[in-house]
């Protein structure tokens, strides 16, 4: 049977890699081969094959290598035989790709042989600020109270004023409401206040401020009217402040004591006003105080898991030294860094990889100035405490990922994985193509998802891998590589060789245009984070049409465009789509030989269509008495 050739090899994990049949007889043959993904084949051979136990029976499995010439074109493992009984019998011997092992494989805890139960289960890029009020953008309006009271005044009226500005005389035993309508109408700045009470020494008139919460100065009476004279009493209750960030306290002990222990002698602490600096945003947090001064927040926390810590820190003065510092609720130590910024820039102070002991469920986020001659005012925005490792472009995450299959668990219960794969063609800095990397992802790989799930998921954020096999194989036999969408594959168009035109070897083929299906997409990841993006040229000829699509592994705005827009851009890519029947012969090019998934090729089908650059998707072949292709394009990537 001529064009292709098939031969059957151990698996790949096995002890021994190696050809087992050098040239099975088979009757025909089919399989395809998709991009980014992985399909399977089929071989037909006589039922009464002397060798069909060696390819595969109850304690036998091999893989299935299709050869044209001395080119491997396809491969995939033989899983199952079905047998035909009639005059002619024959078996049918099927399979899914080699790649299809990637689905086979799970993503093991990444805490795992380390926590039992798990605490710290996913494996983590970049993930949610755990941090609330990270930007000091909000405000905690903690409104002025006071209490007045006339003591044993039997007659006559009194004042309430801000600084100057007093109310109209008021009645010793006005009402409550009275008092209110007085301080409202008669004090220029305030505007709304609650009011309750009689005004006696037992049931003093409560002032709640409302609008504003905090008057510019505090409230003060004026008695002297009163019978007898200078019995009124005003006392402030609760202080108030109108421009404290929420969630933020001033550094303290952290130990639930009732009367918290400050760090520190502060003379302001606010959100800042909109004149003075800030990071990003429109706020920080304004911190004028004595040594260690400074702020904190108690965050949850994972036992075991890691966390990025971060804080940008600007100083009016010099030579003042900051320390961002991790500690337990107890004041355990966890971790901390020192930094001394410049006068009037803001400065980070990071943590990387903040390792949460065991039964530690909660941490103190404390940054302060710890110089022993504190002064100068300070300004602190945009901190973060992200749970996992720092956000990383697929490199780092692909080859952390596979490590874990392939070397972190050597030495407990699961031990190698996917040991039989290379993966040295990208690294942290390339992809398999040597292009740089341009983007970080935040990105959660989920325990318990498999390895094929995992790709896909990558795969949405616009990148793309295969799985080859190598031409010298060795303990290894296959090299997985990973590529930024666009790179993977070669781009024949330029040279207009292999090329698609009407009378190579075609016979036959189909050309399909359609209208979008979706104009619109809208994205979620984790912490309830959406993203929308739309095509505005096909929502003005076609109309709005939405899609939705979920992902809690992804945190970042980045990720988040790049989900949106690989959606949009799957979607254009099969607007017109091409699939062409294919004969295998040596005049023209061959698929799978001369160009394979991945590839772009100039295409001509007049009248139809000019020519024109696609984008090879899947290759699929027929082998019987001579061997066919159906090869399906679309439109390369933007």
């Amino acid at each position: 049977m001529g064009g292709l050739r098939y031969e059957a090899w151990t698996l790949p994990w096995s002890a021994t890699f190696e050809r087992v049949i050098a040239d099975i007889p088979v009757t025909a043959g089919q399989g395809s081969v998709k991009l980014n993904d992985f399909a399977g084949g089929q071989i037909r051979v006589p039922a009464d094959y002397a060798r069909l136990t060696d390819i595969i029976s109850d304690t036998v499995g091999s893989l299935i290598r299709v050869l044209d010439g001395v080119t491997i074109v396809h491969e995939f493992l033989a899983q199952r035989v079905d047998f035909t009984l009639s005059e002619s019998s024959t078996a049918t011997i099927s399979g899914s790709d080699v790649a299809s092992m990637f689905d086979r494989a799970v993503i093991y805890p990444y805490d795992y042989e380390g926590s039992n139960p798990s605490t710290f289960p996913n494996h983590v890029w970049g993930g949610p600020n755990t941090l609330d009020n990270e930007g000091f953008e909000l405000q905690e309006n903690r409104s002025q109270i006071v209490e007045v009271d006339v003591g044993a005044a039997s007659g006559g009226t009194f004042t309430l004023s801000i600084g100057a500005d007093p109310t109209g005389t008021i009645a010793y035993n006005a009402s409550d409401t009275t008092v209110q309508n007085a301080i409202e109408t008669g004090i220029t700045e305030i505007t709304d206040v609650l009011v309750s009470g009689s005004g006696s020494t037992a049931d003093p008139w409560r002032i709640e401020f409302v609008v504003p919460p905090v008057p510019t100065v505090t409230m003060s009476g004026d008695g002297a009217l009163l019978t007898p004279s200078d019995t009124l009493t005003v006392s402030t209750v609760q202080i108030g402040n109108a421009e404290i960030s929420q969630s933020w306290t001033k550094s303290q002990r952290a130990d639930s004591r009732t009367t918290p222990a400050l760090h520190g002698t502060y003379s302001v602490f606010r959100q800042s006003s909109g004149a003075e600096p800030t990071h990003g945003g429109s706020f920080a947090q304004t911190i004028i105080a004595t040594q260690y001064g400074g702020l904190q927040q108690i965050v949850q926390v994972e036992p075991g898991g890691t966390y990025q810590a971060s804080m940008w820190v600007r100083t009016t003065a010099s030579s003042q030294t900051y320390r961002l510092v991790i500690r337990d609720r107890f004041e355990g130590f966890v971790a901390s860094v020192e930094i001394t910024p410049s006068a009037n820039t803001y400065t980070e102070a990071s943590i990387a990889d903040v390792i949460i002991p065991a039964g530690v469920t909660e941490v103190v986020f404390r940054m302060a100035n710890i110089t022993p001659s504190a002064t100068g005012t300070s300004y602190y925005d945009d901190a973060s405490f992200n749970e996992g490792l720092a956000a990383a472009n697929v490199g780092v995450i692909a080859t952390a990922l596979m490590a874990d299959a392939i070397t972190d668990h050597t030495g407990d219960t699961r031990g190698a994985m996917l040991d039989w794969v290379q993966i040295t063609s990208w690294d942290a800095t390339n992809d398999s193509s040597t292009t740089a990397w341009a983007d970080t992802e935040s990105f959660t790989a989920f325990r318990g998802a498999s390895y094929g799930q995992t790709f896909d998921r990558l795969v949405s954020l616009n990148y793309e891998w295969r799985l080859t096999p190598l031409s010298s194989p060795s303990s290894v036999t296959h090299d997985l590589e990973w590529y930024a969408t666009g790179n993977l594959g070669t781009d024949h168009t330029a040279s207009d060789s292999p090329a698609i035109n009407i009378g190579q070897a075609i016979t036959a083929g189909t050309i399909v245009k359609r209208i979008p299906n979706l104009t619109a997409v809208l994205v979620e990841g984790a912490e309830g984070a959406y993203y929308e993006q739309k095509d505005s040229t096909a929502e003005t000829n076609f109309g709005r049409m939405e899609k939705y699509r979920g992902d809690t592994g992804i945190t970042s705005t980045t990720s988040l465009t790049a989900l949106a827009q690989h959606m949009l851009d799957q979607e254009a890519a099969v607007r017109t789509a091409i699939q062409v029947t294919v004969i295998g012969t040596d005049d023209h090019p061959r698929p799978l030989v001369d160009y394979t998934v991945g590839d772009t090729l100039n295409v001509q089908l007049p009248p139809i269509l000019s020519k024109t650059g696609k984008r090879v998707s899947q290759i699929t072949y027929q082998h019987k008495d001579n061997v066919t292709y159906q090869v399906t394009l679309v439109e390369p990537p933007a």
